[in-house]
């Protein structure tokens, strides 16, 4: 088994696209490197996962060029040359299969080689179909270049009076793309500085935004009724949401905007749109945990699930983290039957290479929410993966099923390895230890009280320094175990 860019790139392509890909070496049309389909055929036989032991350097070399003493400059060469038509072909592959893409190139090509009476054509069939197909902000660039090709068309040719309109369309669509991506950015800006304490000194998108009068702008925009400039408003109102994050008007004016249009809008829009939403609960929930807005997540959850949003490009699958987010909101609202449904009815859009993780952890962290402990620490044992989501939930799942159980010389030993673990893992950020060390500081003092070694902490204490730093690992857990000892 060797390690290569042209094995990873080549494992890539699916088996319609790995066939295409030797009819495509075999055409001299296309390429001229007589020993590559040599080397496809070979590789054919490993394709896709590309793990057999009998595939190394050596063998790749004899099946090219025989019995003669191997040469490694040769073998290298090989690789890379495959490599380089293979990222010539996925390209060709996503020329073809991006109309866009396509027709852009096209337009440029009529125009060079002078065959105006076509480009003109051709401009108008384009244009109709951007303005026919579903809305992306990526459709204002789309617009922009398009615009851009027909003005520089007339130009060129001195019908500059033909196209003295066409210029302002152009200036829109330009500046409809840059606000949009301009919201865009700001709302990652902001989530990154929430999420991970991620913050840049030189903040030229937050200066700029500071320095123009959006709502001006925005005003203008509306009051003019530019077409298609609904998405432009969705990417206000959730920059707005987040800028005026603790003014809940806010997050319900885009709340209302975006179940009102959705069904209009390209499904990367779609996704866009119910993630601003998702962003704004989700921060709402760090800071305090309410019934409200967990019933809020709830619905966007559903909603995500419902459009498919995770299949934007046709094959994606479910991030495991956002998986796992959305397990955890139905066990938050009491709704540990639909966890069970959503699981079964989506355990296949999980990558397969994670899918057995994915079923085991699920199950375990069900099993934990029904007061199963055993049968939680059961599937527990059946993750096996080097994966930091995958092992770090696991292991705060165990010590939990562990306290549940009462299971304390078990606990107490997994405690200590949890602590090296975050210790000792140079792959895990910063703030993932501290939220992590966190837990285990407290779920150490409920073992305290537990057996009675605590006895001089003050619960009350305890309960309002845990809300006031509730930003680590289970910390609902944590509080709802302070809170028995109350009771």
């Amino acid at each position: 088994m060797i390690q290569s860019k042209a094995i990873d790139i080549l494992g890539s392509l699916s088996n319609k696209e790995f066939q295409q890909f030797g009819k495509y070496l075999d055409s001299s049309a296309f390429t001229s490197h007589k020993n590559l389909p040599k080397l496809y055929r070979f590789l054919k036989k490993y394709h896709p996962v590309f793990d057999s032991d009998s595939l190394t350097k050596e063998s790749i070399y004899r099946a090219v060029y025989g019995s003669s003493a191997y040469d490694d400059s040769k073998t290298r060469k090989l690789l890379s040359d495959i490599y380089k038509e293979a990222e010539k072909f996925i390209v060709i592959l996503n020329v073809f299969s991006q109309k866009e893409t396509y027709d852009k190139i096209i337009l440029e090509e009529l125009d060079i080689r002078k065959l105006d009476s076509i480009f003109i054509s051709k401009y108008d069939e384009v244009t109709a179909y951007l303005d026919g197909s579903e809305k992306h902000y990526q459709y204002y660039l789309d617009k922009f270049l398009v615009e851009w090709k027909n003005i520089m068309f007339h130009l060129e040719r001195g019908m500059q009076h033909k196209i003295a309109l066409n210029i302002y369309k152009r200036t829109e669509y330009l500046i409809f793309f840059f606000l949009s991506d301009l919201f865009l950015s700001l709302n990652d800006i902001d989530s990154n500085r929430h999420a991970y304490n991620i913050i840049n000194k030189v903040n030229l998108a937050e200066f700029f935004i500071s320095n123009l009068n959006d709502k001006k702008l925005l005003e203008y925009i509306r009051q003019n009724k530019f077409e298609n400039t609904d998405l432009v408003y969705t990417y206000y109102l959730g920059y707005l949401a987040l800028k005026n994050f603790n003014d809940e008007q806010s997050y319900y004016n885009l709340k209302e905007f975006v179940l009102k249009n959705i069904d209009s809008f390209h499904e990367g829009s779609q996704k866009t749109s119910v993630i601003f939403l998702i962003s704004y609960c989700t921060r709402k929930l760090r800071l305090q945990r309410t019934r409200k807005f967990e019933l809020e997540l709830n619905e966007w959850y559903n909603l995500y699930i419902k459009y498919k949003l995770h299949k934007i490009s046709g094959e994606n699958y479910i991030r495991s983290d956002l998986f796992l987010n959305i397990l955890a909101n139905y066990f938050d609202v009491g709704r540990i039957s639909e966890a069970g449904k959503f699981l079964e009815d989506n355990i296949e859009s999980i990558q397969p290479s994670h899918r057995k993780n994915m079923l085991a952890i699920a199950n375990a962290l069900i099993q934990f929410e029904k007061r199963n402990f055993g049968e939680s620490l059961k599937h527990s044992s059946l993750i096996k993966s080097n994966t930091f989501l995958y092992k770090d939930k696991v292991k705060l799942l165990i010590l939990k099923n562990n306290y549940e159980l009462k299971n304390f010389e078990i606990a107490k030993e997994l405690s200590h390895n949890y602590r090296n673990f975050l210790q000792e893992n140079k792959n895990i950020t910063d703030l993932q230890k501290e939220r992590g060390t966190k837990f285990l500081h407290y779920y150490n003092i409920l073992w305290r009280i537990f057996d009675g070694k605590g006895d001089k902490i003050s619960l009350t204490k305890l309960k309002e320094e845990i809300a006031a730093n509730s930003r680590f690992n289970e910390s609902v857990w944590i509080q709802d175990k302070v809170n028995e000892f109350t009771k």
